[in-house]
């Protein structure tokens, strides 16, 4: 049995399901109820931040993950913790470094409205965007320089290896995000991404990208329970297989 656990199965968790994944739910104990680690040979817990509506509860996602503490998992998340310390964008900002924007708590840094844009530490779906503060924000929140993007891609990296077809998305500045197209990235795109993809150590990211209108490149973040259903629709299952079929 492969084993992939959400808050939410959406389009995605339906393509591992077809693909002969077993998907639960963390909140359904109904469901729990079925599972242990014997014979599951893969488990996928998915970041429980990938719904924004939905709460969580992290003492019982930590006891599901040791529930499969003898079973490999996707990126090797062994805890609550793992999962929350990948999706913080302080983290990813240290762990990156200077492939992302210049990148501050509030605590260090002015919010200087054209200059900067303020995001959530940890969110989901491009929530939480913030190109002007009413209100001040606490250091659950970082404050990023304000790049002049030219275009932005999505691109996926499994097992190491980037896949090469991408998915081109608007500006969060231009209105709610959507995927607007697909293109293959060139070779410098690749090597940057390749470079993301083993700092990152992590088996199947959605790794967000900006093309600059200087000609550069900055990477805005790292997904690990990336939706692809637009990728899908564009490209087809077969990049994609090898994390599907793993």
């Amino acid at each position: 049995m492969r084993a992939l656990f959400t808050t939410k199965k959406d389009s995605s968790a339906a393509y591992f399901q077809e693909h002969g994944w077993t998907v639960f739910d963390y909140a359904a104990d109904s469901e729990l109820k079925l599972t242990d680690s014997r014979g599951c040979r893969l488990v996928y817990f998915r970041d429980p931040f990938n719904n924004t509506d939905c709460s969580y509860d992290r003492a019982k996602i930590d006891h599901i993950i040791s529930t499969f503490s003898d079973v490999r998992s996707i990126d090797n998340i062994r805890s609550f913790d793992d999962m929350l310390r990948v999706e913080d964008k302080l983290f990813q900002a240290s762990l990156y470094g200077s492939l992302c924007p210049q990148t501050f708590l509030p605590s260090q840094q002015d919010f200087i409205e054209g200059n900067h844009l303020a995001k959530k530490r940890i969110s989901q779906r491009a929530k939480d965007i913030l190109f002007e503060l009413t209100t001040p924000i606490n250091d659950d929140w970082i404050i990023q320089e304000l790049l002049d993007i030219k275009e932005e891609l999505r691109v996926y990296s499994i097992f190491g290896r980037v896949v090469e077809d991408a998915t081109i998305k608007t500006s969060k500045q231009s209105g709610k995000v959507k995927v607007v197209g697909g293109r293959k990235i060139t070779a410098e795109e690749k090597d940057f991404c390749s470079k993301i993809a083993e700092l990152s150590k992590m088996d199947f990211i959605g790794i967000d990208m900006a093309i600059l209108a200087d000609g550069g490149l900055k990477l805005i973040e790292v997904n690990r329970s990336p939706q692809f259903k637009r990728f899908v629709e564009i490209y087809g299952e077969s990049p994609l297989n090898e994390i599907l079929d793993a």
